[in-house]
């Protein structure tokens, strides 16, 4: 199983949340931290096949972590 963890953090200068990984590609940005969690979790499965980083049906793990 691959894993891919992507890196929430708090922009205290424009005051928001984004996730970020550069592998996948993928970065999100929301003014709560659910929202980019939610996101990721919805749309990472197909970015990560899209950009031939995983073949489909291949097991895939996504973790966001701070």
């Amino acid at each position: 199983m691959k894993r891919f963890i992507v890196i929430a953090a708090r922009d205290e200068g424009s005051s928001v949340w984004y996730g970020r990984n550069d592998e996948i590609p993928l970065a999100t940005e929301a003014p709560t931290f659910d929202e980019p969690v939610a996101r990721v979790m919805a749309v990472a499965p197909e970015i990560i096949v899209m950009n031939g980083v995983a073949p489909p049906g291949a097991a895939v793990e996504v973790i966001v972590s701070t």
